[in-house]
């Protein structure tokens, strides 16, 4: 909405006539005139002290060019004449205020960017409540080529791997059954004496006549050699086929194996 209030208050603008306005001092080529007719339906009568406005507006809403003339009884069809900057786009909007308030305004009006002079022809004012606040005017965009679009060339699919084989679940190898322990049965002539014996696992159960005696086997420098647990004089030492018996430290005659 173009804001007006009375002096020096507001929009300022030059205190030319509307009507019979002069020629800016620019070259023709820098300016050019945007005419036409300001308007309304209503059949009211506007006062002596009512003035007109009429501004051009960049792109950018921003006031480029504007003049405002007291209508001193002057009734619609009001003409104006607005010198613009040439070879620039954007709006041109007209009102009409009473009392310094903007009573009547128009929608913006596109302008086109050139050098020639511009006729808006009739430009319809409408009441104030009627007008939304006014926005920087909808421009016409300049034409710009379209680029050139290249071809969508699809992408390969990707290869997908083959899932890898899943490995085969280790079967642990089923415990070696349990070896049951050698056993050997000896049966020796010590003279006249005869001795049994019965190696297993590094023991020897030994009878000496109805005597039994348990022993287990400890290191010797050759052979096998057992003995009863802290009494070594009482101990089996077999050597090749021979053997030698010892009977709490009584040595007895080499043993052989018996024949019978």
């Amino acid at each position: 909405m173009i804001r007006m209030a009375s002096g020096a208050a507001g929009l300022v603008f030059g205190c030319l006539a509307l009507w019979l306005p002069a020629q800016p001092a620019l070259a023709d080529a820098a300016m050019r005139a945007v005419t036409g007719t300001l308007t309304y339906a209503e059949r009211i009568a506007l006062p002596a002290t009512a003035e007109v406005v009429v501004e051009f507006r960049g792109r950018d809403g921003r006031v480029v060019a504007s003049e405002r003339a007291v209508t001193e009884g002057r009734q619609v069809p009001l003409d104006f004449r607005l010198w613009v900057p040439a070879e620039r786009a954007g709006a041109f909007v007209g009102a009409v205020a009473i009392d310094g308030e903007t009573t009547w305004q128009t929608e913006p009006v596109p302008v086109q960017a050139g050098t020639g002079p511009v006729d808006l022809g009739e430009v319809r004012l409408a009441r104030v409540a009627e007008v939304p606040e006014p926005a920087p005017a909808p421009l016409p965009e300049p034409e710009v080529a379209e680029p050139e679009v290249a071809p969508v060339v699809p992408e390969p699919e990707p290869e997908v791997a083959a899932p890898a084989p899943e490995p085969e679940p280790e079967v642990a190898a089923p415990a070696p059954e349990p070896v049951a322990p050698e056993v050997r049965e000896l049966r020796l002539m010590c003279g006249e004496t005869e001795v049994r014996a019965t190696l297993r696992d590094g023991t020897a159960a030994v009878m000496v006549g109805d005597v039994s005696i348990e022993m287990v086997q400890v290191p010797a420098a050759s052979g096998a050699r057992f003995e009863v647990p802290d009494d070594p004089e009482t101990f089996l030492w077999l050597r090749n086929d021979r053997a030698l018996v010892g009977l709490a430290g009584e040595v007895l005659p080499e043993c052989e194996p018996a024949t019978d």
